[in-house]
C-alpha cells in the first residue's frame, strides 16, 4: 500500500478503518471509524546506496551526477553533487538547471 501523506493542500493520501456490528433486521447497527496511518520503513542497507552518473557531451564537457542515498523519506532533502568539467579550451559552463522527478506507477 502507499504510505499516508497529510499536510499538503493539493495531494494527500489517508486511510481509515471502518468496523460494523451488524445487529439485525429490526435494530440499527453500530458504526465506528478509526484513522489508519500507513508508515512505510526502509531496509537499513537503502540508506548506504548512492547513486552515481558520469559520462562525457560530444567531447566537450565531462559530467558527474552523484545523489548520496537511493531511498529517501517523504518530506526529507536530497544532496546531489554534480560535476561539469570543460574539456575544450575556452569553453564557459553558463547556467545550469536541475529538475528531479519523482514517477509512481
Amino acid at each position: 500500500m502507499v504510505e499516508s501523506i497529510e499536510g499538503l493542500t493539493d495531494a494527500y493520501i489517508k486511510y481509515k478503518l471502518k468496523a460494523v456490528v451488524a445487529r439485525g433486521r429490526l435494530s440499527h447497527n453500530f458504526y465506528a471509524f478509526k484513522p489508519v496511518r500507513i508508515i512505510r520503513t526502509l531496509d537499513p542497507s537503502a540508506l548506504e546506496r548512492t547513486m552515481s552518473l558520469r559520462n562525457l557531451w560530444a567531447n566537450k564537457v565531462e559530467y558527474s551526477i552523484v545523489v548520496s542515498l537511493s531511498a529517501v523519506a517523504f518530506g526529507t532533502s536530497i544532496q546531489i553533487e554534480v560535476k561539469f568539467t570543460p574539456l575544450l579550451k575556452g569553453l564557459k559552463i553558463g547556467t545550469i538547471q536541475c529538475d528531479l522527478v519523482e514517477l509512481h506507477d
